[in-house]
């Protein structure tokens, strides 16, 4: 057991807790090893490059100003500071708990923080903003938190964390069959079939047949809604011109939304990844890296990612990149490390004021919130992980 008396730049001691958890995420990304840290640590080789320790420690100090002027601990969620609001985030907040739970993932020594966020969160939050048991009427909203819930077991193996989620996938495949020929809805309610709740379903469900079946046929049961529901998506919604997966279909006709949002070409990166896994499909990484490329090419500005509307710039960008970051963990290419370095290295000169990181990765920087903080986290995360892949031919 590893012990850390971390100074201003980490600490020797935890540089090295930084390695062995960067190198255990690598390994479980790969080898399905997500319930034997044991295993996969037996597995790992000695790295061909030195360790990055650029992004790291700026990422420990964003997690505690995200703590500090965010959290509320009497819910366990994050808090909106807009005065028109009830004061908190809810969707949102599964992301910010995420993003900690990645850092913890990748550096051990902030595990313990982590895991008081998620108990707090699974035993206070569970029935705010009318919500029973993280479920409402909207199956975008709860899949957010059942993806968290599946990060909290692979950082805890906890099954209780496992257990919601599948309840929380439960309740998201009543929605399935919307008018357009399959898929879910976006709401209860039935007023449109979002991308971003079906490519969350499609997620979650090959995430569930990696991890929960305790059987051959509780597997087949998420495969097959995996399976079914990326038939349905990948003729379905529309691809833009430039490549980059649209918002989602009208309700009258079944029509395109021509929208283009950076979050719904992250959680499509995800749920690629891990349904690869679980079949050993073989294109559905080419896919993955389709999508990538796409978004880099036309979703930034000068290289930094960017959202065109301005009310979605905090938090979306983030969910891009911490996808992007599995894919180059299984895929690795130059250029997604050049990305999410380039982006983590604009934060933190134009973008980074003591610890707080605000909507626009490039700067200048502007009021905080936080979304704009967990998002931020996300990008550092990915940038520290990322930089300690061993060398291997990108091309």
């Amino acid at each position: 057991m590893f012990f850390s008396r971390r100074g201003a730049d980490g600490g020797l001691i935890a540089v090295l807790l930084f390695m062995i958890g960067s190198l255990y995420y690598l390994q479980t990304l790969r080898s399905q090893m997500y319930h034997n840290l044991e295993k996969a640590m037996k597995a790992i080789s000695t790295p061909a490059t030195p360790l990055n320790t650029t992004y790291l420690p700026s990422a420990r100090a964003a997690a505690a100003e995200l703590k500090k002027h965010f959290y509320a601990p009497s819910s366990g969620l994050m808090k909106n500071q807009d005065p028109k609001s009830d004061g908190i985030l809810w969707w949102e907040s599964a992301n910010e708990l995420t993003a900690l739970t990645n850092l913890a993932i990748v550096d051990p020594s902030y595990k313990p923080t982590a895991k008081k966020f998620l108990h707090t969160a699974f035993t206070k939050a569970r029935g705010l903003k009318g919500a029973s048991n993280f479920k409402n009427d909207y199956y975008d909203d709860e899949g957010w938190w059942a993806m968290l819930w599946i990060a909290a077991y692979d950082l805890t193996k906890e099954d209780k964390y496992l257990k919601i989620a599948e309840d929380i996938f439960d309740d998201m495949a009543n929605g399935w069959e919307s008018l357009c020929g399959g898929g879910i809805w976006w709401d209860k309610a039935r007023t449109y079939v979002a991308s971003i709740s079906n490519e969350i379903f499609f997620k979650v469900a090959s995430q569930l047949a990696n991890r929960a079946p305790r059987n051959e046929e509780g597997r087949s049961r998420y495969l097959h809604w995996a399976l079914r529901e990326w038939h349905w998506f990948s003729t379905k919604i529309h691809i833009s011109n430039q490549g980059n997966e649209m918002d989602g279909i009208n309700k009258a006709g079944c029509t395109d939304n021509k929208r283009v949002f950076s979050y719904n070409q992250g959680v499509i990166l995800g749920g690629l990844i891990e349904l690869e896994e679980a079949t050993r499909n073989g294109t559905l990484i080419q896919r993955a890296h389709t999508i990538a490329n796409a978004a880099i090419d036309h979703l930034t500005i000068d290289g930094i990612l960017a959202e065109r509307d301005p009310k979605t710039d905090a938090q979306f960008k983030g969910i891009f990149v911490r996808n992007l970051m599995k894919l180059q963990f299984i895929s690795p290419k130059d250029k997604y490390m050049t990305f999410l370095t380039q982006n983590a290295d604009s934060v933190l000169k134009s973008d980074f004021k003591e610890g707080m990181i605000g909507p626009h990765w490039q700067g200048p920087y502007r009021k905080a919130t936080a979304q704009s903080q967990g998002s931020g986290l996300d990008l550092l995360v990915a940038a520290a992980a990322v930089s300690f892949l061993p060398n291997y031919n990108t091309h």
